[in-house]
């Protein structure tokens, strides 16, 4: 299996043509769900409001005012796992990614989903997105032929600091009960981190934060990949001592060189084999 960068994972950005208009419900052709109630995200104005900046050869998603899910599905006559996808982009962008990295992951038997969270700058707000869309693949299990035991996390850079940051407080409600969708569980089965930012308060060097990833409540089997010359990487140390510390199942796989981005690092053929090893797929890796 050919490997893939985050920096190739960040060059395309999809644009789905006709959006589902329920906020819990896709359309047959497009398999986009948006997370909230109209009235809760200011009304129709901001229905799917995105908005993108060009950077050289590449468009970036500014602004999310309205956060979605699109499901990509994996063929399969049995529940398939799912991933639930949180990009980086430090809060204030988001990349999604390309239509080969989607095709791998359904390649290994996983439904990906990915979400396009709150941007720019409001971080609580993409908690309650995160914890809100856990519970809408679990609400929709049974539709999207997807396990709902097997329903784990990636996220890489900002995506991996919200991806560790439900694993480690999905128990504590970020918001108001909508509908029934809230009463299912936002916890994950799993977790992909991957060169994942801010473990540490203010500063990549800067103390532990032990608030946000406290460890008091069961968290997840977790594979972290980080490159050593990554700015984020001492923090990304900190949570593996932590989590070794509380007993939880982690596994580390550091490359030397790649920087914040793991530029041409083995990292999807590492998370396959990992995947493969917590028994989630069966796939020859």
């Amino acid at each position: 299996m050919t490997a893939r960068c985050l920096a190739a994972l960040l060059l395309t950005f999809l644009v789905v043509p006709g959006f589902s208009q329920s906020p819990d419900a896709a359309e047959s052709n497009d398999e986009v769900v948006r997370l909230w109630p109209i009235e809760r995200i200011g009304g129709e104005a901001n229905r799917l409001k995105e908005e993108y900046r060009q950077r050289g050869q590449r468009k970036q998603l500014r602004v999310v005012k309205d956060p979605n899910l699109t499901i990509y599905r994996a063929k399969s006559d049995k529940p398939t796992p799912a991933v639930l996808y949180s990009p980086g982009g430090g809060y204030g962008i988001l990349g999604v990614p390309s239509q080969e990295h989607i095709q791998e992951w359904n390649d290994l038997g996983i439904t990906l989903i990915v979400l396009k969270y709150t941007v720019p700058k409001q971080r609580d707000k993409a908690f309650e997105d995160i914890q809100r869309a856990v519970r809408t693949v679990r609400h929709h299990a049974d539709k999207w032929n997807i396990a709902p035991d097997r329903i784990g996390l990636f996220g890489n850079s900002a995506g991996g600091h919200l991806s560790a940051r439900l694993m480690n407080n999905y128990e504590k409600p970020a918001y108001k009960a909508v509908d029934e969708i809230d009463n299912e569980s936002c916890e994950p089965n799993f977790g992909i981190l991957q060169c994942s930012a801010y473990f540490n308060l203010t500063q990549p060097d800067g103390p532990f934060d032990d608030v946000l990833f406290h460890l008091r409540d069961k968290v997840a089997s977790t594979l972290l990949t980080y490159a050593k010359d990554d700015k984020h990487y001492p923090g990304g140390m900190k949570y593996v001592a932590a989590m070794n510390a509380a007993g939880y199942s982690i596994h580390f796989k550091v490359y030397e060189t790649g920087g914040h981005g793991m530029k041409d690092c083995n990292w999807f053929e590492q998370a396959a084999r990992w995947l493969k090893d917590q028994r989630l797929i069966n796939k020859d890796i």
